[in-house]
């Protein structure tokens, strides 16, 4: 919903909340999650329809409603990436659903790809790519990406042209191959992508960040009679984060946090 080609509230892909709502009101989960771009609640009339129509819709199902923008940064992805959370509790139960609490480490550009060839290299799973020529002239996909500051947000819109808007690596050589942009989306690296670049491109685009979903996830828990997980003790196979858990550990240790 609302994204930059749809920015009609007519649009059909603006009126795709209902079908959840409608859901929702035939199966009564005892919780609910929703994520969607910032643009839903971007400009006067969106924010009115997101307000009105979109939140009132879900209430009306029988639910709690509550939503924030949280950026996935916040949650351990190396990507600024705002999205809207709306979370929603059925109004006979009495336990709150919570946002997750903010992360203190925050990574880079430079944390998550620079172990990785400066060129493209077939021997790495996933590491090809884009062959479009790197232009900079300030548009979407044509901006300098800074080694000591997070990704701009990935992707998975195609241009004009029909292809995908992959961002310039900083060397300027060439674009992010797919295995770059997985990593700034949290994809672990023994998750391998099939399929055609610009499919591979698209599919990791269009996901919510695994680490940021993780995180969401982990306040779901409680509401299945499951105890919320350490993120210290989950094994996700991402060289920089493997250097956070060290980290941790010595950390929590440092603070008797652990026995």
């Amino acid at each position: 919903m609302a994204n930059g080609k749809n920015r009609d509230l007519n649009s059909k892909y603006n009126s795709l909340y209902l079908e959840y709502a409608r859901i929702l009101k035939a199966k009564q989960p005892k919780c609910f999650l929703v994520e969607n771009v910032v643009g839903i609640t971007a400009g006067a009339k969106f924010k009115e329809n997101f307000e009105n129509e979109i939140l009132r819709s879900f209430s009306e199902c029988g639910y709690k409603v509550k939503y924030q923008i949280l950026n996935a940064n916040d949650f351990l992805v190396a990507q600024n990436r705002k999205r809207v959370i709306i979370l929603g509790v059925r109004n006979d139960i009495k336990k709150e659903l919570n946002f997750p609490n903010l992360q203190e480490q925050k990574f880079t550009l430079k944390d998550a790809i620079s172990d990785l060839p400066s060129e493209f290299d077939e021997k790495i799973p996933n590491h090809i790519g884009n062959t479009h020529k790197v232009k900079i002239n300030g548009y979407v996909g044509n901006r300098i990406l800074d080694w000591d500051k997070p990704s701009q947000t990935i992707t998975g819109r195609g241009s004009r042209s029909g292809t995908a808007v992959i961002h310039p690596h900083p060397n300027l050589k060439r674009r992010l191959s797919i295995r770059e942009c997985a990593r700034l989306q949290s994809f672990p690296d023994d998750f391998i992508f099939l399929g055609s670049n610009s499919a591979c491109y698209a599919h990791i685009g269009n996901a919510v960040a695994p680490l940021f979903a993780w995180f969401l996830a982990n306040e779901i828990r409680p509401f299945f009679g499951l105890e919320k997980l350490d993120f210290k003790d989950i094994k996700w196979n991402l060289p920089y984060l493997n250097i956070t858990l060290i980290h941790l550990c010595k950390f929590s240790k440092q603070n008797n946090y652990l026995p």
